[in-house]
């Protein structure tokens, strides 16, 4: 038997598996094209053609009556109980001309989901039960989350993109509010006052309780959204497999299981349900996190031996041991587990080699963090790339600390090498392995592989592969006007272009696709001087850089592009570098650093700022260089004012930061 599925493959092998146990008939499931349009295209030239395969079709709810002029009826050959257990609706969805053409096996129901706890903190004892509660409760929702600092929370995210989900969400809309389902009993009904009003309500929505990006968002969008962020990077199947060894889990990897709260008030599930275990640990837990010292404590009680309880109760209670051997060896909990019960933490992880321990699956889901999301700089402007976005990022590799029970090895960050491997695939390149099966010393760790092609291959279409990702609005806006002065102070990892009147002046600080910008920019500042003669830039304000990096050799990013700007802005933009692992050095021997500068160059700073109206652009470190940085400009800004850096300065940089004209781009 040919069985033409469009989805859900996966999860039904075990169903053909055990039909072919139980009949003896062989099922051969088809490939089929991507699209729906090309998917029914298809279906009716096979129908049309009485074509003798497929013998099973599988048909969306709206196409039976498509398709029924070439399809069985299913009342000759199903049990009328057994066509009776479906919904009454489906059935009757299903019924051309009183015959039954299809069943069916999977149903999607659109859902709407709600947090309990801001439902509670607003005061709202149960969810919405019409659109209009809904649009009251997510509007005063909206507005207490952003008084608290939660700027771009929005109140109701749903799907807006031109796709047959919106067609769903419109339906539901108009069909809730008494408009009717667009064709009742073979009339057109859809123009009616109810559903104008039920669509009018949505349009309202947009840019007040909804984003205005929401017209672009997919099922995926909103569900990133929902999640924070949404857990977007898939985990490294090494480190997968291992806890699924560690756990005895291997052989059950795939089974499908549910996760219920004790108490839902208390705690609810942090991840969609039913799941898999391997979807767990893959896309929802950051099993890829250096163990901490209260999980192993925890997990004591479960060891498989004597030796590995006592070993685990050490960790726990010796902080020297449990940071000289698991936080400087970088150790994540499948790696102690294996460690504990004397396992090869070198080899690749099987059942074989993997001692099994019986810990709950629960008690795992409850001591791991969740997988948090990786929020990544745009380097790319819209106004060249206005459908695509671009991300720079240093990969993340570093070496771990040995001691007497773990060798040194490489360390992965999750989401850095997660688009490293992205890039290997789209490109496709050979992702270079940093060591053979995990069997050479120090660097024995492979490089992290990922299942980027997602669940049920949906993230890859022939030679594409997607992620579902969440973009921010960003908080950055430079000065419409080409007169106000522009100060940026950033280290050479940071990354952010910036737009300046009509030119389009990039810095890609860490973009390896520089140099096809810059050519741009250079050739927008030509035909703005020969539009307006030589002097055409004569009144712009100075564009001054203050860039930190360790040494010029090393990584002093695209220095060969930074005498090209000075010559093309006829000396309205102005390097400042500081090298801090090279000389020249403070006349005490100490490191000179970007907030140096800064001072170094204050009478034009403040110059700039005061008399100027210019704007200010932080990006780095929150905790170090920002924080210098500000102290530093609030020192200049107080003594300029003619006070000090506690009263005038502080104020005056307050005020910028009201008036937007101090933004910061900083991570902590």
């Amino acid at each position: 038997m040919e069985w033409l599925d469009r989805e859900y493959q996966d999860p039904r092998n075990q169903e053909i598996s055990e039909f072919t146990h139980e009949t003896g008939i062989h099922v051969k499931v088809l490939p089929s094209p991507e699209g729906p349009v090309e998917q029914l295209a298809m279906w009716k030239s096979l129908l049309g053609s009485g074509a003798k395969v497929p013998d099973v079709y599988a048909v969306d709810v709206i196409w039976p009556k498509i398709l029924a002029d070439n399809l069985i009826d299913l009342k000759d050959y199903v049990p009328a109980q057994e066509i009776a257990a479906h919904s009454p609706d489906l059935v009757a969805n299903n019924t051309v001309d009183g015959r039954v053409v299809a069943l069916p096996y999977n149903v999607e129901v659109g859902l709407l989901y709600y947090r309990t706890d801001l439902l509670r903190r607003y005061g709202f004892r149960s969810p919405p039960r019409t659109w209009d509660e809904l649009e009251i409760m997510a509007a005063r929702i909206q507005q207490g989350e952003r008084a608290k600092g939660h700027k771009s929370f929005w109140g109701f995210i749903w799907q807006g993109a031109p796709t047959e989900v919106l067609t769903c969400n419109a339906l539901e809309w108009q069909e809730s509010q008494g408009g009717g389902a667009i064709i009742d009993d073979g009339r057109i009904t859809v123009d009616n006052p109810e559903t104008v009003r039920a669509w009018e309500r949505a349009a309202r929505w947009i840019g007040s309780i909804s984003p205005r990006s929401v017209l672009a968002y997919q099922e995926w969008d909103t569900q990133n959204i929902w999640k924070a962020g949404g857990a977007a990077f898939m985990r490294s199947e090494v480190e997968v497999n291992r806890l699924l060894c560690a756990l005895g889990l291997w052989d059950k990897r795939n089974r499908v299981i549910g996760i219920e709260s004790l108490d839902p008030a208390l705690a609810k599930v942090p991840f969609p349900v039913p799941t898999t275990y391997i979807t767990v640990l893959r896309n929802y837990i950051d099993i890829s996190a250096v163990a901490g010292r209260q999980i192993l404590g925890n997990l004591a009680r479960f060891s498989p031996s004597t030796d590995a309880e006592a070993f685990m109760r050490s960790l726990n209670t010796d902080k020297e041991q449990y940071g000289r051997i698991i936080a400087n060896g970088c150790l994540k909990l499948g790696e102690v587990l294996q460690l504990a019960a004397g396992n090869d933490i070198k080899a690749v992880p099987t059942p074989e080699n993997t001692t099994a321990w019986p810990i709950p699956f629960d008690v795992i889901v409850s001591a791991i963090p969740r997988l948090q999301p990786r929020y990544f700089s745009i380097s790319s402007s819209p106004k060249l790339h206005p459908t695509t976005i671009h991300v720079t990022a240093v990969v993340l590799k570093y070496q771990s600390v040995a001691s007497d029970k773990v060798p040194p090895k490489w360390v992965y960050g999750v989401g850095s090498n997660f688009i490293l491997n992205l890039k290997y695939a789209t490109c496709g390149e050979t992702a270079p392995l940093i060591a053979q099966n995990g069997s050479a010393d120090p660097a024995h760790t492979p490089f992290p592989l990922y299942a980027i092609e997602g669940p049920r291959g949906v993230y890859k279409q022939e030679t594409v592969y997607k992620s579902p990702i969440h973009v921010r609005r960003s908080t950055f806006r430079l000065p419409t006007n080409p007169k106000s002065p522009v100060i940026m102070v950033g280290p050479g990892t940071v990354f952010s272009f910036f737009y300046i009147s009509r030119m389009l002046f990039y810095i890609f600080l860490g973009c390896r696709s520089l140099p096809r910008f810059c050519s741009r920019a250079r050739s927008l500042a030509r035909r703005t001087i020969e539009k307006n003669g030589p002097d055409a830039l004569a009144d712009w304000g100075r564009i001054s850089l203050f860039y930190g990096c360790r040494k010029s050799n090393e990584d002093f990013l695209y220095n060969e592009e930074w005498p090209q700007y000075i010559d093309e802005l006829k000396g309205k933009f102005t390097l400042h570098t500081a090298f801090s692992r090279e000389p020249p050095y403070k006349p005490d021997g100490s490191k000179i650093y970007v907030q140096d500068l800064l001072w170094d160059d204050r009478s034009k700073v403040a110059d700039a700022i005061i008399n100027g109206k210019g704007y200010i652009y932080i990006c780095g470190d929150a905790k170090s260089m920002a924080k210098s940085v500000e102290d530093v400009l609030a020192k200049i800004l107080g003594e300029a004012k003619g006070g000090t850096m506690e009263v005038e300065g502080a104020a005056e940089l307050k005020l910028l930061k009201e008036r937007s004209r101090l933004m910061l781009d900083v991570w902590s």
